[in-house]
């Protein structure tokens, strides 16, 4: 048996809400956000959107607050900064 509930009504009084530590995000995706978001999800393992999105945050965060991984981030991006006012598109290393 479902429970029913009426639409645009609240079912948590103030109090719970003032407790409550957590704050719900809406966010637009394109289709190809979207597509690196299953990709991400699927290299996560993860089946929730929401699951895969708390991840991503962790990592990222892991990954900028990593002084060596940045450093290879700034190097990547200082590379594609010079590749684009090059005219560089796609790079094709050439060994």
């Amino acid at each position: 048996m479902a429970i029913e509930k009426e639409v645009f009504r609240n079912y948590r009084t103030e109090e719970e809400k003032e407790q409550d530590s957590s704050k719900v995000f809406t966010i637009r995706l394109n289709r190809e956000e979207i597509a690196e978001m299953e990709e991400c999800a699927k290299l996560l393992r993860q089946e929730k959107f929401s699951s895969t999105a708390k991840q991503l945050i962790r990592l990222g965060r892991s990954v900028l607050q990593d002084e060596k991984l940045s450093t290879y981030i700034d190097l990547i991006y200082e590379n594609e900064r010079r590749n684009q006012r090059l005219g560089i598109g796609k790079v094709k290393p050439k060994f």
